[in-house]
């Protein structure tokens, strides 16, 4: 997989993150949440 397609899928993800804990966290601090849960 190219560096182009792994941006692409990656901001994909985040997006998709972004609008689900909107609220649910200070912005921001959400990664902190999720990453330990997507490497787990």
């Amino acid at each position: 997989m190219d560096n182009q397609i792994h941006n692409q899928i990656v901001s994909f993800i985040w997006d998709i993150t972004d609008d689900c804990q909107r609220d649910a966290y200070v912005r921001g601090k959400h990664r902190d949440v999720i990453l330990p849960m997507t490497v787990d």
